[in-house]
């Protein structure tokens, strides 16, 4: 056994490359796929609140944003400040994020199986409570 944070490390990274996978036939990355998941349980933001969530460069999110666009996934609109762009799931993008999503949720039925219910649940109270706290 290694250190604990190599151990979480590997494991997600192993969830990482699993998801990819999975993701690999819609020609899309997690990177790409969080940005939509954060779409499904936001239904309309802006570009800051998705960069600051994933603590990434809003570069990065608005490429991935033009990507979407041109898929026809998300839709933008203007914001009441005229500089601000809001974006949604457009009904292609909300039918192709639950076609996913029930392929995404079924891998990591698979990736966890090996836990019981408890020490699932114990894990995702522990993984809640460090996303919880600040680092550095």
């Amino acid at each position: 056994m290694y250190p604990l944070f190599q151990e979480l490390s590997f494991a997600t990274r192993r969830m990482i490359s699993a998801t990819n996978t999975v993701l690999r036939p819609y020609g899309i990355t997690y990177s790409q796929w969080v940005f939509i998941v954060y779409l499904s349980h936001h239904r309309q933001t802006s570009l800051a609140p998705i960069a600051s969530y994933y603590q990434i460069e809003r570069p990065a999110v608005t490429a991935i944003k033009n990507m979407f666009l041109q898929r026809r996934w998300i839709q933008e609109k203007t914001g009441q400040d005229r500089r601000e762009r809001i974006i949604s799931l457009t009904k292609q993008g909300t039918d192709t994020f639950a076609e996913i999503n029930v392929k995404i949720r079924a891998m990591e039925h698979q990736f966890l199986a090996s836990l019981t219910t408890k020490e699932q649940t114990d894990l995702q109270k522990l993984l809640y409570t460090l996303n919880q706290k600040e680092i550095l």
